[in-house]
């Protein structure tokens, strides 16, 4: 079964719009999308908790309240990503986005 999508191709002068058919993604296709992306986004998350680290040195000065709720923080939003991969009941609380110091 293909689905119909609906593009728009421009030229000098004129928009033109052309539908393409465009097969399924099948569950190859997404598994493979996933683990590009699970990479990908992966890496950029552990750069980010690696320069984290860097506000460890002499350059900064934070009390051990806030280091404790820095990666309180972290530690609720990474479980409940991790919890967003498990099947679950509808109406479950959305997760909180961000980081407050």
């Amino acid at each position: 079964m293909t689905s119909k999508k609906h593009t728009r191709k421009k030229t000098d002068k004129n928009e033109v719009e052309v539908e393409v058919e465009v097969a399924p993604k099948t569950p190859v296709d997404k598994s493979e999308n996933f683990r590009k992306l699970a990479i990908k986004r992966g890496s950029k998350a552990a750069l980010y908790i690696q320069l984290l680290g860097n506000l460890s040195s002499n350059n900064y000065i934070y009390s051990q309240e806030q280091v404790d709720n820095l990666f309180g923080q972290l530690e609720k939003l990474l479980h409940d990503t991790k919890i967003k991969f498990v099947p679950r009941a509808e109406g479950s609380a959305k997760i909180r986005q961000g980081i407050e110091l």
